[in-house]
């Protein structure tokens, strides 16, 4: 489960091969491989190991457990003489980024107040009675 507060982050592979690994540790289980230019997105915050590297649980959008974490990743391996392996991705854009568009006018109106309400279906006013009709039909 995610932190409380916390906000993913999307990130970018920028290493040839990033080894996605079960747990914080760079000595467990390999998961998967992923390339340059791959979009991940951390599912919590970054974890330091005793060496200095930084590790982030992540999640990968074409994973078939999207958004559930498939795995951990070295974001910074520069204090064991590795690089950055990750840099931050696109992000969503912000609701104080986003274009405010002017209020859209429907054809729907309210019904003015003025007006009484009239039911509109069945109407007899279209009905003329002709007593020469009825006396033919054997009306008493």
């Amino acid at each position: 489960p995610r932190p409380k507060g916390f906000t993913p982050t999307k990130w970018r592979v920028c290493c040839e091969s990033l080894v996605v690994n079960a747990t914080e540790q760079t000595s467990s289980a390999e998961v998967r491989v992923l390339g340059q230019g791959e979009i991940v997105e951390s599912v919590g915050p970054a974890y330091a190991l005793h060496n200095g590297v930084v590790r982030l649980e992540i999640a990968h959008p074409s994973s078939a457990a999207y958004p559930s974490p498939i795995g951990w990743v070295s974001q910074d391996e520069t204090t064991i003489g590795g690089g950055h392996c990750l840099e931050p991705g696109p992000q969503p854009l912000q609701a104080t980024m986003r274009v405010q568009r002017p209020p859209s006018y429907s054809s729907w109106r309210p019904r003015p107040s003025y007006r009484p309400y009239r039911p509109r279906g069945a109407s007899f006013t279209n009905i003329t009675w002709r007593p020469q009709a009825a006396a033919a039909a054997g009306a008493p």
